[in-house]
């Protein structure tokens, strides 16, 4: 699941931005602990992101996880040591594909922000 954007549901930025520059400038600034109104803190979607992760890599077969960029971002930021505040470092591209190998509890990105198997128009 995506971050509950609450208020701001369905708004896109360019609309934010037209009337709540002053909340955005404050969230860019922290993102971690500015919270969207009615909805989530982005430390609350690593938490709820990660509970997630650590439930599958408990188990022993393979996973394929999908989901949404900032809930991405995230789960990236933890195994990285990203402070949330650099998350723009951890977001990946529609579509692409980035590979998590987990190793007696440690994760090792093996393979980031991948689009090859889009081709070369879409690159």
């Amino acid at each position: 699941m995506e971050m509950d954007q609450g208020d701001f549901e369905g708004l896109s930025f360019q609309e934010l931005m037209a009337c709540e520059k002053d909340f955005l400038r404050r969230w860019i600034a922290d993102p971690a602990i500015i919270k969207m109104p009615n909805g989530e803190s982005f430390i609350e979607v690593q938490d709820r992101a990660w509970n997630a992760i650590e439930d599958i890599i408990m188990r022993p077969e393979t996973a394929l996880v999908v989901s949404h960029n900032f809930t991405i971002a995230a789960i990236l930021c933890k195994i990285k040591g990203v402070d949330l505040s650099q998350f723009r470092s951890a977001c990946v591209e529609t579509a692409s594909k980035t590979i998590v190998r987990f190793t007696n509890g440690v994760a090792k990105i093996d393979l980031f922000n991948d689009r090859s198997h889009l081709g070369d128009d879409d690159l």
